[in-house]
């Protein structure tokens, strides 16, 4: 289990470093809202133990102007381990949750002015990935919530 993780981190590090990224490009998931948007960065929530299952999405937000709000539900009281990316060049929010499945009964159905489509790919090993095509111009924040476990995705112009 060690050496998945290691890999992971390599892996992480690897994108890094072929995108250009600086230690200030990678920021860690904080357990509350600091509105801080990025349009490009790694984003990550540490090493966390535990199988979870997504088993909800909701989503926030009328208005134009105003920012929206992805809510990934999950059926454990802890976000599981999550690793982020925010491509500003094809304009994509990629997550990926370890060690995490997604609920048969999950319809990802909502209409969002900031989000053109959103996929996913469930991994071998337990591993979620989750694809967002993001509209230009589209700024990120992500945080999390627990008891119950929730990672929430804001976005803004």
């Amino acid at each position: 289990m060690n050496k998945i993780y290691l890999l992971i981190v390599l892996l992480i590090q690897s994108i890094a470093v072929s995108y250009g990224y600086e230690n200030s490009d990678i920021m860690e998931i904080k357990s509350t809202k600091r509105s801080i948007y990025r349009d490009s960065g790694i984003f990550h929530n540490g090493i966390k133990d535990g199988d979870s299952t997504l088993k909800n999405l909701r989503h926030s937000g009328k208005k134009i102007e105003s920012y929206e709000r992805i809510v990934f539900d999950f059926s454990k009281d802890n976000v599981p381990q999550v690793y982020a990316h925010i491509n500003q060049k094809d304009n994509k929010l990629q997550i990926d949750f370890l060690r995490t499945t997604l609920s048969k009964s999950l319809k990802p159905v909502f209409k969002s002015h900031r989000v053109k489509e959103i996929n996913f790919f469930p991994l071998a090993d337990n591993i979620l990935s989750t694809e967002m095509i993001l509209k230009k111009n589209t700024y990120v924040e992500i945080f999390t919530l627990s008891k119950p476990a929730r990672l929430v995705v804001d976005f803004k112009n």
